[in-house]
């Protein structure tokens, strides 16, 4: 059994250059890997919003340069199916009241293919949900109950 999700850029921030939903963000991350793995999508400007919040992390002296650097390169690499901002653009732009257009292109892109959002972002996932579109927070106890049933026995 598979299951698919879009992923917020937060998420991957979190997995990335781990913060306080560290754990929460390596287990779902780290679904990528499992023998039946969970298939995660986001808008193509996901990876420059990653990037962009590990300039700030460097900035801050809170990632050093060199490690932000070789994440950076790793982006690309990540299993997460980019989907073009152009193909969004109508949906999040008809969300624009609730969201940011940029936030908006997640719940869109969710919408469109039926499945959830996970973010780290409480409010994201409130005007998601006032949407009708389903979204969890990464350490939502729902989230984590898929998780489990998706899980390898022994894990």
């Amino acid at each position: 059994m598979s299951a698919t999700f879009v992923v917020d850029a937060s998420v991957v921030v979190e997995f990335l250059a781990p913060g306080r939903n560290a754990a929460p963000a390596e287990r779902f991350m780290g679904a990528l890997v499992w023998p039946e793995p969970v298939e995660l999508f986001a808008p193509d400007v996901m990876t420059l919003e990653v990037a962009n919040a590990l300039r700030k992390l460097s900035l801050a002296r809170l990632v050093a340069r060199d490690i932000a650097d070789g994440l950076v390169a790793q982006l690309p690499e990540l299993a997460i199916a980019t989907v073009g901002s152009a193909a969004l653009l109508a949906g999040a732009w008809a969300l624009r009241h609730n969201m940011t257009v940029f936030d908006a292109s997640y719940a869109t892109l969710a919408r469109d293919l039926s499945c959830p959002l996970v973010t780290t972002d409480a409010k994201l996932a409130r005007a998601c949900r006032s949407a009708d579109i389903r979204a969890y927070e990464i350490d939502d106890r729902e989230l984590d109950a898929i998780l489990t049933t998706l899980e390898p026995a022994g894990r």
